[in-house]
């Protein structure tokens, strides 16, 4: 392939066609170069925020937290509302929670598809009070009662284990830094299994199947669990392999294990540990086109800490790295979200988009200008996968944050990287793609090796013009890549 650096032989013509035009050679010799980077100047936005919805918490309050999947949009407020769009079918449906007055939705938690949606209550002063658990077609909550009085902080849905009316194998984080399994039964709608899998940050042998431990204690107190994401793939020769992913403010925590959920436990450590105590700490699982994630995020004090995913007969994070904010010691991100090439940052005030790749800020884009005006800053951002649609949220609006053409400098980057094969996959046009072969075939004449940088020549119509070229190679005395050069030309025209 031409894309690649490799060994090249000579193009072997049968026949030799070496005339060169007298005119070509009275041309003044230059440097053939093309500004590959005024190819493709945008018209268009890469991010822009719309509004769904200017009250979406239906005058119940303040809005306090929001989830999507399935095409479904699920709001919280601070007076215990929980109100569920369809923005594919259309309309909204509170779902009856619960009748106290000094009731807030703490946490909303809903599985990839949408079919089933728990909530985490709690009072004014920040208490909890009780789970429930909610059917998407249901229009009222129903108390998961071995959960009451427990602060939800995190859940991981195991989506191996889910049908339409049940799941299992649901991992829970809470606020005192423990992780419990959650099975929900298909008739009953009630927890079928409940049991802690970890409580100390030492194994402690508790009564019965209890054996658990915290994820980290700093000696001042348990650090919550901010954040889990679950992966379970079967493996050809060991059986159901489970993959866990977990957060606390400082701390990455990995688990891997095979047969059950219990045998991720067997013993861990973290993989990384940053300095900082966030306000807040999000995790993200990022996949393309439905397939298995690729990549991770993970929302910190010092930045964006992020790396790749590698599932097979093993799964295993590959390569990671912290990726500072840019704007750092300035703002705080509320909120974070990932997308094919970007990650996005909230503010209160804007929505920040850095290249996953070079790291750059590519564009600041604030909410519509009447937001403010009705709502004051924004909250949070929440993620569609299965749709891939990202919404943020104020304290009474929904938003979606709309994406166009956003990859259309990606071959730039990696061109600039001299990833040559990534950046032809990324061209959108003939242009782009010259500009590509250009760059290789100026390489590749600087390296000497005249052939391989004649076949690229023969490739960029535009970038590299014929007189140019058969000059430089006459001048460079290389007959043989001067003859490659012809020869390819010759057949790219037939």
């Amino acid at each position: 392939m031409l894309d690649d650096w490799g060994d090249h032989q000579p193009y072997k013509p049968q026949s030799a066609r070496e005339n060169v035009s007298k005119d070509v050679a009275r041309l003044d010799s230059r440097s053939i170069s093309v500004d590959y980077r005024q190819l493709s100047k945008a018209t268009t936005n890469m991010f822009t925020v719309e509004t769904l919805e200017n009250d979406a918490a239906k005058g119940r309050g303040a809005i306090t937290c929001v989830c999507a999947a399935g095409n479904l949009v699920v709001v919280g407020t601070d007076r215990g509302a929980v109100i569920r769009y369809d923005f594919e079918q259309g309309g909204a449906t509170e779902i009856e929670t619960n009748r106290l007055t000094d009731v807030a939705v703490d946490r909303l938690f809903i599985e990839p598809h949408g079919r089933h949606l728990i909530v985490a209550l709690r009072d004014n002063n920040r208490r909890p009070l009780e789970v429930l658990y909610v059917h998407r077609s249901w229009k009222k909550g129903r108390s998961l009662a071995k959960m009451k009085g427990m602060a939800v902080t995190a859940i991981a849905w195991n989506k191996a284990a889910m049908t339409d009316n049940s799941f299992k194998d649901l991992v829970i984080g809470t606020r005192s830094g423990s992780l419990y399994e959650v099975e929900v039964a298909e008739k009953e709608k009630k927890e079928k299994v409940f049991k802690q899998l970890l409580a100390k940050w030492l194994f402690l042998q508790l009564p019965s199947w209890e054996t658990t431990v915290w994820l980290y204690d700093g000696g001042d107190g348990r650090e919550p669990v901010e954040a889990l994401q679950m992966e379970v793939m079967g493996t050809s020769t060991q059986g159901t392999r489970y993959f866990l992913l977990a957060v606390t403010a400082t701390r990455c925590f990995v688990f891997s294990g095979v047969g059950n959920l219990e045998a991720m436990f067997g013993g861990f450590s973290p993989l990384v540990e940053l300095p900082g105590e966030p306000l807040h700490s999000e995790l993200h699982l990022h996949s393309r086109g439905g397939r298995r994630p690729e990549a991770f995020a993970w929302l910190t004090g010092p930045g964006i800490y992020h790396g790749t995913l590698q599932f097979g007969e093993d799964a295993h994070v590959g390569e990671h790295s912290l990726l500072p904010f840019p704007n750092s010691g300035i703002h705080t991100p509320l909120s974070l979200a990932v997308t094919d090439y970007h990650f996005l940052l909230l503010y209160p005030d804007n929505l920040q988009a850095i290249n996953r790749l070079s790291g750059e800020v590519v564009s600041n884009t604030p909410p519509p200008r009447d937001a403010f005006a009705n709502v004051g800053n924004m909250l949070g951002l929440a993620t569609d996968n299965d749709a891939g649609i990202i919404y943020l949220y104020s304290g009474d609006s929904l938003f979606e944050v709309v994406i166009k053409d956003e990859g259309r400098d990606m071959w730039k980057l990696h061109l600039d990287r001299k990833e040559y094969a990534a950046a032809l996959e990324h061209c959108k046009d003939s242009g782009q793609r010259d500009s590509v072969y250009a760059i290789q075939a100026e390489e590749a004449f600087r390296s000497g090796d005249y052939s391989r940088a004649a076949a690229f020549y023969a490739r960029t119509p535009t970038a590299a013009p014929f007189e140019e070229v058969t000059l430089k190679l006459i001048e460079a005395g290389q007959p043989d890549a001067l003859r490659t050069f012809l020869l390819h030309k010759l057949d790219n025209l037939s």
